[in-house]
């Protein structure tokens, strides 16, 4: 596999595939949210985008991006070697040592699909977690061994808030303080909520415009993870109604319609107001967004809906509509670290199982492009970072 270092700042750069050292990346582009880039190389391709510049291999071979760590805690010790599966209080490691598997009962889950809100399981795993854990934790994950949710009885996911604080106040205990996230399916990592449900996480109490459903964009050109439309494709029919599709989904196309709660799982990447609530970019880079007054669809397939007017909030509005504990900003870390908890009713995880666990795992923390749809990494535009591996490591 060969390995290069890229310059230049120019909207296409073309670079021979080899193994002489051709610079340093920080050095021609300062402004970039990264502070270098290696690029390993392998297989077939030539082409890919990030940060705004174009790479163009003069070879077939495609490029990989594993970018220099993120300010923040390093991920792992570099010389951490995970041990042979263990007991770790009520959980075990697992191969790999992505995740480690919580046993729960059948009676367990039958309660938490009974009323999840209030289901014991939830506080029981959060505070074997905080007792056997590290509190470098900042987000726990939690994924149920499911195919799909009961019809009727589970969301495909939810956040439950640990800290009174918001991770944007540097008094906030680090301990979950990105919160107790559940995804109700094994593929959620793959699939989604995770990019929805981890944005929650940075948001907390606080919401920045007027919204027909709480802690969620609704009827808005917010266009992200937490719903609305697309800003640009807004179009009034007449007589109170109107049109509109969410944002562009991996591959470059337009759906039929909008989610006023979510939009396409982890096709779609954080939008302009999600990366600055999360702190990812400054006030400057902050937008206008307009939202729906009184709406209501008509047509949900369709993106059809009804309003009384369409108000504008200007970036000094929606600065001004956050309350001050949750007030993001560029000071908010971009390094964080995760871990996954396999919660299931089987005493034995099989190896299929756990293969699928640890590439969703991988793919969803790696600092790089996957095949399908956005990682925590491209979703926030390369701008922060979640390590979601070598669990054990942060064993007490």
């Amino acid at each position: 596999m060969n390995k290069l270092l890229v310059i230049g700042r120019d909207s296409s750069l073309e670079f021979y595939v080899n193994d002489i050292f051709l610079g340093n990346f920080a050095d021609s582009y300062p402004d970039s949210p990264l502070t270098g880039i290696e690029l390993q190389v392998s297989g077939e391709g030539s082409h890919v985008t990030f940060d705004n510049v174009a790479l163009h291999s003069l070879s077939p071979l495609p490029v990989v991006m594993f970018p220099a760590a993120i300010s923040g805690d390093p991920p792992f010790s570099s010389d951490y070697s995970p041990p042979a599966q263990e007991r770790i209080g009520p959980f075990v490691t697992q191969p790999g040592d992505y995740f480690v598997s919580y046993t729960m009962t059948n009676a367990e889950l039958s309660a938490l699909q009974a009323e999840y809100y209030s289901a014991p399981i939830r506080k029981e795993i959060l505070d074997a977690v905080e007792a056997n854990f590290k509190d470098r934790v900042d987000v726990v994950i939690v994924i149920l061994d499911l195919d799909a949710p009961p019809q009727g009885s589970l969301p495909w996911g939810v956040n439950w808030s640990v800290q009174s604080g918001s991770v944007h106040n540097p008094t906030t205990p680090r301990f979950a303080r990105l919160g107790s996230m559940w995804l109700m399916t094994r593929d959620g990592l793959d699939m989604g909520p995770a990019l929805h449900e981890l944005l929650h996480g940075f948001l907390k109490s606080s919401f920045i415009i007027p919204t027909v459903l709480a802690s969620h964009w609704g009827f808005s050109s917010v266009g992200g993870q937490l719903g609305g439309w697309d800003k640009d494709t807004l179009v009034y029919l007449g007589n109170d109604t109107y049109q509109a599709t969410g944002p562009p989904i991996s591959g470059g196309s337009y759906p039929t319609s909008f989610g006023i709660q979510a939009n396409g799982g982890n096709s779609v990447p954080y939008s302009n107001l999600e990366l600055w609530a999360m702190g990812l970019i400054p006030d400057s880079e902050l937008v206008s967004v307009d939202v729906a007054e009184n709406a209501s669809y008509i047509e949900a397939g369709e993106g059809k809906f009804t309003a009384t007017a369409i108000r504008t909030y200007s970036p000094s509005e929606l600065i001004a509509r956050t309350i001050s504990d949750n007030r993001p900003s560029t000071a908010t870390p971009r390094a964080f670290r995760g871990l996954v908890v396999f919660a299931s009713t089987r005493t034995k995880i099989d190896m299929a199982t756990i293969t699928q666990l640890n590439r969703e795992i991988e793919e969803f923390s790696m600092r790089s492009l996957i095949s399908w749809g956005h990682n925590f990494w491209m979703a926030t535009g390369m701008r922060a970072s979640i390590h979601l591996a070598t669990a054990s490591e942060l064993a007490r």
